[in-house]
């Protein structure tokens, strides 16, 4: 018979808590710092029985609780990433995805974002543009990006925030030139 696997109910009265108030101060949702720590008990619960010193779980708990960090963080970064976008393949290959304006237009505006920024990145200073490529692209935290390019987190925080003013300008620049090109190409056509 498949038995479940557990770990002991102290451990779980124990460690529960304090995950949870760990998770809660990451996030400061009570419901999820639950769920999160739920999740690392769970995680522990199926490799328990390879845990090489049971009596002292601590340290190998907190490592599980980390990873499971890690990776809601990451969930988190890819949806953000990923928001609520159409894939471009989905265009060719889905059979239920009805072609419409609405669609055509977030492809559009989409790609047209993309060249934007592309371009964009391409002309800021190389210090600027290698924090934002490894930061927003690369999908480092800003300690590891501070510790690879040897510069304080704030610096970083700084060239993000100088990035990200600096590309809203640069596009509302942008839109402005290409809705004076298209009235005036409607003007001069009429």
């Amino acid at each position: 018979m498949n038995e479940t696997p557990h770990i002991p109910e102290h451990i779980y009265l124990s460690y529960f808590p304090r995950f949870t108030k760990f998770f809660y101060k990451k996030t400061g949702d009570a419901a999820l710092a639950e769920d999160l720590a739920a999740a690392t008990l769970n995680n522990a619960a199926l490799k328990w029985s390879s845990l090489q010193t049971p009596d002292q779980p601590g340290p190998w708990l907190w490592t599980i609780a980390k990873n499971v960090w890690r990776t809601h963080v990451r969930d988190q970064t890819r949806q953000k990433r990923n928001g609520n976008v159409v894939p471009i393949d989905a265009l060719e290959n889905s059979a239920t995805l009805v072609m419409g304006p609405d669609v055509e237009r977030a492809v559009i505006s989409r790609q047209r974002l993309r060249n934007i920024v592309d371009n964009y990145v391409a002309k800021l200073p190389k210090s600027l543009r290698i924090t934002v490529e490894m930061y927003l692209i690369r999908d480092h935290d800003l300690a590891e990006v501070a510790r690879l390019m040897k510069v304080p987190v704030g610096t970083v925080k700084s060239r993000i925030n100088k990035f990200r003013k600096g590309l809203r300008g640069w596009e509302e620049s942008h839109r402005d030139d290409e809705d004076n090109d298209h009235s005036s190409s409607s003007r001069s056509s009429t």
